[in-house]
């Protein structure tokens, strides 16, 4: 199985995230060429979560977060387009991907004291697949660059074209961030918080 990451901190309504320096329109990709026939396929300046490097000019060191003050922030945020993760998450991860993606540190600051909330990292992912078995998913390919699975039918991932990767943006599926059953099993076992996880077959399952 592979699983699909999604987002819930617990606290039942949408916190602002708002960074306090850098600038996110900003921010290039190391490798520009272009992928067009993907979600993100031009990959211009300030368009994030396309599975590729960034460079760290004007990635944002600091940001505002809107919740309570003195609330015990989760292990993950995600707003503005940033996924925000714990050292333990980041721990975890360089475990099964030592120096493969990007983790840039942040300071989380309460909105309502300015008082430091948290330390955390805008984490970047930095591999960028085409996972999906074509030949065993039901669900529909919209204009041959976006699964549908919303649509009806399954998304079913092919193993062979995943590999030995743990991590990875998914780049024909719309916030398509993926992980293995290993990298799963380690964030359930440290409890992580923050992120949720949707479980998906794979074509090793069908034989």
């Amino acid at each position: 199985m592979v699983w699909n990451i999604g987002f819930d901190d617990g606290f039942l309504v949408t916190h602002s995230m708002m960074e306090m320096d850098g600038d996110l329109y900003k921010i290039e990709y190391v490798d520009t060429t272009a992928d067009w026939d993907s979600l993100g396929g031009g990959v211009e300046a300030g368009k994030l979560n396309l599975g590729r490097a960034v460079k760290p000019d004007f990635v944002p060191t600091k940001v505002q977060w809107g919740g309570a003050k003195n609330r015990k922030l989760p292990d993950a945020l995600h707003g503005r387009s940033m996924l925000l993760v714990s050292d333990r998450i980041k721990s975890i991860i360089e475990q099964f991907e030592p120096g493969v993606h990007q983790f840039f540190p942040m300071d989380v600051f309460y909105k309502s004291n300015k008082q430091l909330a948290a330390k955390m990292f805008f984490l970047n992912i930095c591999t960028r697949l085409d996972s999906v078995d074509r030949e065993l998913t039901t669900a529909e390919i919209q204009s041959g660059l976006m699964w549908r699975p919303d649509l009806g039918g399954e998304l079913v991932f092919n193993m062979d074209q995943i590999g030995s990767h743990h991590l990875w943006l998914d780049k024909h599926i719309y916030g398509g961030r993926m992980i293995s059953d290993a990298l799963h099993d380690a964030m359930v076992k440290a409890k992580i918080t923050g992120l949720v996880f949707h479980k998906n077959r794979t074509n090793v399952e069908w034989m």
